[in-house]
């Protein structure tokens, strides 16, 4: 009995939400159950990059800069990346670059290590890499991959959403 009474609810609420949009499906369609990702905000990172000598295929030392990135779809977490640039063409194409954060606001500190080469796949491992800083003003330190013993440490600010 109560089942039924649920059942007649249900499909008196289904009517009515098809009256209020003035909306009527004919014929079979697809719904889209699956919640919508929240897209990622860019978070403002202000910083002077790492610097560090790699060498190429070649046996030539190259230079290298290592730029930071920061987005976050959600409070309090920041998904960082970093642009390879002509570090891929380098043997240190493979090393990730080390970032290590501390959150001035919580206490809260941390560290990870972001790839910044691709290889021709968006969906490479390693990419993009989430630290749960919480919400406020985060300092940042960050190490290049380099061949050479010659890095120079960058660091840099962002405040977490």
């Amino acid at each position: 009995m109560r089942i039924k009474w649920k059942q007649k609810m249900a499909a008196a609420g289904a009517a009515m939400a098809v009256a209020a949009t003035g909306a009527v499906a004919v014929g079979a369609g697809t719904a889209d159950a699956a919640p919508k990702p929240v897209p990622s905000k860019k978070v403002p990172v202000w910083h002077v990059p790492s610097a560090g000598i790699t060498i190429s295929g070649l046996l030539i030392p190259t230079p290298w800069l290592a730029t930071v990135y920061a987005s976050s779809n959600q409070r309090g977490v920041v998904t960082f990346s970093v642009a390879g640039g002509g570090l891929c063409s380098t043997n240190a194409a493979y090393k990730p670059v080390d970032i290590y954060w501390a959150n001035l606001s919580n206490g809260r500190t941390g560290a990870t290590s972001v790839q910044p080469c691709n290889f021709g796949d968006p969906t490479y491992p390693g990419l993009f890499k989430k630290a749960h800083t919480g919400s406020g003003q985060v300092v940042l330190a960050l190490v290049v991959p380099g061949a050479i013993p010659a890095t120079i440490p960058g660091y840099g600010t962002l405040t977490a959403p």
